[in-house]
Formats: structure tokens, C-alpha cells, sequence
């Protein structure tokens, strides 16, 4: 599987519960013929990127029930999805790995960022006490 963004196609959704007792949306998504596992976690200090990423999958927040992922697996089957192929080194070995594409930077954003981190260094060389 070649690494970068793709359109996926969702077959199949859930909500489970992980060992440690999290849960999240499981997806399982169609990317350049192969089924790749994707998970959304659905902890408090995820909410804003759980809420972009089932938003990039067609779920529409306060419309659409959660509780539906779980009681239809195909809730979601069929709708077309962006999607990143990466690779991730996990206990000495590489790892393919999908994740839901939720946009980029705006370059206004990257901007203001560029901005904070040049008046972060100015604030450092003002703090030397020599």
C-alpha cells in the first residue's frame, strides 16, 4: 500500500470499547483494494477531532444518532472517505496504518503560529540574565 492520502470507501462501522476501556468508532475502510482498520477514539479530550474526522465520513453531528454505528454496521458502508497511509515502527517492527484525513493548515493559520513562535524566542532572549 503506497503511503499518503487516498479516498477510501467505508465497508463497515462499530463502536467498540479498547482494553483499557475507551471507546471509539471502528471503521473498516477500503484503500487501494485493501481493508484497513481506523479508529476514532471518543474520550472528552478527543471530542474535537472525533467530531471532524465522523464529519469527513459523512455523519452529521445532531442529525445523524451515534447509536446507529453500533445497531447498522453498514451505517456508514459505501460513502467515500479521505484517508492517510502511513507507517509507524511499533515494538522494533513497521506498522502500516490508516487514519481519516480531517484538512489542512490554512496558510492564514500557519501564519499566526509562525507569529507566536517568533514572539516565544524574543520572550527567551529577553528573560537572559546576563
Amino acid at each position: 500500500m503506497t503511503p499518503g492520502r487516498h479516498v477510501g470507501k467505508i465497508e463497515e462501522n462499530d463502536i467498540k470499547s479498547a482494553g483499557t476501556g475507551t471507546e471509539y468508532v471502528f471503521l473498516r475502510v477500503l484503500v487501494e483494494g485493501a481493508s484497513m482498520p481506523i479508529q476514532i477514539w471518543l474520550t472528552e479530550k478527543a471530542m474535537g477531532m472525533a467530531r471532524a474526522q465522523l464529519a469527513a465520513c459523512g455523519f452529521t453531528i445532531g442529525k445523524d444518532k451515534l447509536l446507529a454505528l453500533s445497531e447498522d454496521r453498514t451505517f456508514l458502508a459505501g460513502r467515500d472517505v479521505p484517508v492517510e497511509i502511513y507507517e509507524e515502527e511499533y515494538k522494533g517492527r513497521l506498522q502500516t496504518k490508516a487514519r481519516i484525513v480531517t484538512g489542512d493548515v490554512s496558510k492564514k493559520r500557519i501564519s499566526q503560529i509562525e507569529k507566536m513562535l517568533t514572539n516565544a524566542a524574543a520572550e527567551e532572549l529577553d528573560d537572559i540574565p546576563f
